[in-house]
């Protein structure tokens, strides 16, 4: 019996002691649950954060692609408007080159005119000039 009576006040001795790492077992898997838990919570709360960076990123993006866009289009509209400026700027002088020419043409066909007038007033002169000396010499 003393050798079940030391059995047993081993076995009572050591319940407590179980019990006791027991209990601590618990404490440490409810802190390494708690943590995980709270690794969780700040994972969650990072990738929530990230996202809405993400957001606001894709936002900024989107709102810098229409100011983009607007201002491209109002540069191709005022390209278009100076193209037509050149254009109509270029009609015009034609235009008036085009009436400059036909204006040296009339005063160069009258110039001609005037110049075989004058030709033919000089001939003329010339042979009355002519006919009188022939007559002197007569």
């Amino acid at each position: 019996m003393n050798f079940n009576a030391a059995v047993h006040r081993a076995l009572s001795e050591l319940l407590p002691v179980l019990a006791a790492h027991e209990t601590e077992l618990r404490r440490q898997r409810d802190e390494a649950e708690a943590r995980n838990a709270e690794l969780e919570r700040r994972h969650q709360t990072e990738l929530s954060d990230l996202s809405d960076q993400l957001s606001e990123l894709r936002s900024e993006i989107e709102a810098q692609r229409k100011t983009t866009e607007m201002e491209r289009n109002q540069v191709a509209a005022q390209f278009a408007e100076l193209v037509n400026e050149v254009r109509e700027g270029n009609q015009r002088l034609q235009e008036e080159q085009r009436v400059c020419f036909k204006q040296l043409a009339l005063e160069q066909s009258e110039a001609a005119v005037l110049e075989d007038r004058a030709r033919r007033k000089t001939e003329a002169a010339l042979e009355d000039i002519q006919r009188r000396i022939d007559r002197r010499e007569k």
